[in-house]
């Protein structure tokens, strides 16, 4: 019966031990996906912020260049101003809306992770209980057969003693 246990907790293990190795190889994958992603962005944000930097630059020195004695040309450098201003503005909210994403993806796949693993647990658990349910049955119906046996003996030993009395009377 041990080996029989020991036998059945070893396969489980194996078969355990392959799903949590699968899982294991999607988690680096998708942590690697995501910094890539993240790494991606980071750059288009960086070449983003520089082209802003630069169109600034490039404004200042036209500023420079004619002067800032026009009206004119001070209000159309104020939209400018504030054409650049919305643009960062709309680069930090996709920004922080990619990082929200982010970790509501992650919280969703640590969810169904744990379910993953407690319906595993649970599955384990049924399985052994079953065997062990099995076991303790096998166990009943031997001690049956046993203390039938038993019987069988004991009749053939009477039965036995009481041939050798009737011989001996003779």
């Amino acid at each position: 019966m041990n080996q029989f246990f020991s036998e059945q907790n070893t396969l489980l293990e194996q078969t355990l031990g392959k799903q949590r190795e699968g899982l294991e190889e999607v988690i680096k994958e998708l942590q690697t996906v995501f910094q890539e992603d993240a790494k991606q962005m980071s750059e288009e944000i960086i070449t983003s912020m520089d082209k802003i930097q630069k169109t600034t630059e490039t404004v200042a020195h036209l500023a420079n260049t004619t002067g800032l004695t026009s009206a004119e040309r001070l209000g159309q450098i104020q939209e400018i101003s504030r054409t650049l201003g919305s643009e960062s503005q709309k680069i930090n909210q996709a920004y922080e809306k990619l990082i929200q994403n982010f970790n509501q993806g992650l919280d969703t796949w640590n969810q169904h992770l744990t379910q993953y693993f407690e319906q595993a647990n649970d599955t384990y658990q049924q399985g052994r209980e079953q065997s062990e349910q099995a076991a303790a049955e096998v166990c009943n119906q031997l001690n049956a057969t046993s203390h039938n046996l038993m019987g069988v003996a004991e009749y053939l030993v009477t039965a036995a003693n009481d041939l050798q009395n009737t011989q001996e009377r003779r």
